[in-house]
């Protein structure tokens, strides 16, 4: 995992841990001072020096290539890998295209090709796919990896998330629409980036292993920005299908990815009354607090902190669940087991 506040999955957890943030003014938005009535930059969470002078799809494949490369020494053979890149929808504003319709074909040799060029693959596989679904594509992935590998169609899979709010046209789009934090909005969110690499491989029975016990999604009636209400209830019952089979007690870490804004606090307060007691003696972790909103990137951050707490002994019960929530329609959560008994 590559983000502003570390450089592997272990460092940035033990950072949000900590508390630890590294918020810095960005040269790619300049917000009004209501005070002073002069420009001054905005505040983000970049990944430094690593992704500077880097932007779209660009910046995507340095995020990508970075928190591909503790897994690339481990490995000498890849050829029998699946390969998923979450990322966030893609259009043409964003590519800078006058035509809306975008050639996907192209930007996954794009953004699909470099990574495999890593993994010593001469060509993009027919099974690396590109998954422009936002946060919850995370769990889309997740699920395809799972089946995947249970049918043995291949030895193991690796799901790569990116993303990135430090671009201008996005962040344009987010201050035109008062979403981004600044003096006169409190509640608005401040942008990041984050690479983050997951490497899953089939059950081996009762290992003790960190698993992956269930990934769902759901597409609520409207956009959540729109109706956030809406999408909570419609959370809830998805969230209490995934927790339907396991101990009232056995899930003891919840993974947010709130954000600041107003809508998204929303959404999950009409989840969380309808869920009640079952989110009872939960320890809940804001990853967005020390990182910034990482966009698509985000349920995997959520995915690392947990296992992370399963490998170093902090977490609290035997799974976590991580939340996978958007401005869009597409919404989903992960169950993540610790594999004890």
């Amino acid at each position: 995992m590559v983000t502003s506040v570390g450089r592997t999955a272990a460092g940035t957890c033990a950072a949000i841990r900590a508390g630890i943030s590294r918020a810095r003014p960005t040269r790619e938005l300049a917000a009004l001072d209501p005070e002073t009535q002069d420009l001054v930059p905005s505040v983000a969470h970049t990944v430094s020096t690593l992704t500077e002078g880097f932007r779209g799809i660009g910046r995507w494949v340095r995020l990508g290539r970075l928190c591909l490369e503790s897994l690339v020494t481990s490995r000498s053979d890849w050829r029998q890998t699946g390969l998923s890149v979450v990322t966030r929808p893609i259009s043409g504003e964003f590519l800078l295209l006058e035509d809306e319709d975008v050639p996907l074909a192209a930007v996954t040799q794009s953004l699909v090709g470099p990574l495999c060029k890593d993994l010593g693959l001469a060509a993009v596989p027919s099974h690396g796919r590109l998954v422009c679904e936002g946060v919850a594509g995370l769990a889309t992935a997740l699920r395809e990896a799972r089946t995947a590998l249970e049918q043995r169609r291949l030895e193991r899979f690796l799901v790569v998330a990116v993303d990135s709010w430090i671009d201008p046209t996005l962040l344009g789009m987010a201050a035109e629409s008062g979403r981004l934090r600044d003096a006169d909005n409190p509640v608005g969110f401040q942008p990041g980036e984050a690479g983050v690499a997951l490497l899953l491989e089939p059950s081996a029975g009762n290992s003790g292993g960190v698993v992956v016990e269930d990934a769902r999604t759901f597409a609520a009636a409207e956009h959540a920005i729109a109706d956030p209400e809406a999408a909570g209830r419609e959370l809830a019952a998805t969230v209490q299908a995934v927790l339907a089979t396991v101990p009232q007690d056995s899930v003891r870490d919840l993974v947010l990815d709130l954000n600041g804004e107003e809508w998204r606090a929303r959404l999950w307060g009409a989840a969380a009354q309808r869920l009640g007691n079952r989110l009872a003696g939960m320890r809940v972790h804001l990853p967005a607090a020390s990182m910034g909103d990482v966009g698509a990137a985000s349920g995997a951050v959520g995915v690392c902190l947990a296992v992370q707490a399963f490998e170093r002994g902090w977490a609290r019960g035997q799974r976590a669940l991580v939340m996978c929530t958007s401005e869009s329609k597409l919404q989903g959560c992960i169950l993540i087991g610790g594999g004890a008994a």
